[in-house]
């Protein structure tokens, strides 16, 4: 026995979107176009991010860079002051011992006091209140 087909019936849906038909070719090639250009972008966009990361990590380091060389020029210029400063404090000294001092005076003929004589000043007067105006003084 030979299989015969069954009958059925043949179901016709009503043509919609016969649109669609014509521009399929035309949505396929767009859409292969633009997942052509996605991943470009893509590697464009993570090419993007590296570059930014990477000028940020120079950005920073170039700060860090020049605090160091700021940090160095103030210690620097705090040790040659400590120097300055002790090479004054060592002048001051020298300047105001006693030996050189009763050297001066020898060469400069200064003798000690024979007498001490205590001077007393005269308390001060209390002035008078100027009368008047403040703007015009010249009004009494």
């Amino acid at each position: 026995m030979i299989a015969q087909p069954l009958p059925y019936e043949e179901i016709t849906l009503p043509r919609t979107g016969t649109r669609s038909g014509r521009t399929a070719g035309n949505v396929r090639r767009n859409r292969t176009r633009t997942r052509g250009y996605a991943s470009l972008v893509k590697i464009l966009g993570t090419a993007s991010v590296l570059t930014l990361a990477i000028v940020v990590y120079l950005g920073l380091m170039a700060n860090v860079t020049r605090m160091n060389y700021d940090l160095s020029r103030t210690t620097y210029q705090k040790t040659r002051l400590l120097d300055e400063s002790s090479r004054m404090d060592d002048q001051i000294a020298r300047l105001a011992s006693r030996e050189r001092l009763a050297r001066l005076a020898a060469r400069l003929k200064m003798h000690e006091p024979q007498a001490f004589a205590q001077v007393t000043l005269p308390a001060p007067r209390a002035e008078a209140l100027p009368h008047g105006l403040a703007f015009l003084p010249w009004l009494k």
